[in-house]
């Protein structure tokens, strides 16, 4: 079941924003994030939003999971399934509008990977 991590964020441009941290739970280990992007203005512009996979064992120290994913341009969706064994129990997204701002929606699904 996916799980709303952000609803109309606002991306200052060239700035790092972070949405709340989710639970992964019980068995689960990995996760398939889901984002939308649109510029702040709400039309195709020339920026984008790289997302970043961040994880944590107590919520206060976080560590990059994943490598930020190329520019990921407005309006778009994008999915992303991290394809690997989550060593943590808790995940965030951090994005990084770039050259402009952004608005983004992003989900969360977890899942138990073997």
């Amino acid at each position: 079941m996916a799980i709303k991590i952000a609803e109309n964020m606002y991306l200052e441009a060239d700035t790092p924003t972070y949405t709340l941290p989710v639970d992964l739970g019980g068995n689960n280990n990995s996760a398939l994030f889901e984002i939308w992007v649109l510029n702040a203005r709400g039309t195709l512009g020339t920026g984008g939003v790289n997302p970043v996979l961040q994880g944590s064992n107590d919520g206060l120290n976080w560590t990059q999971v994943t490598v930020g994913t190329t520019d990921t341009a407005s309006p778009s969706y994008k999915s992303i399934d991290v394809n690997a064994v989550v060593a943590f129990p808790r995940v965030r997204l951090k994005f990084i509008a770039t050259g402009q701002a952004a608005l983004v929606d992003a989900a969360v699904t977890p899942y138990k990977r073997s």
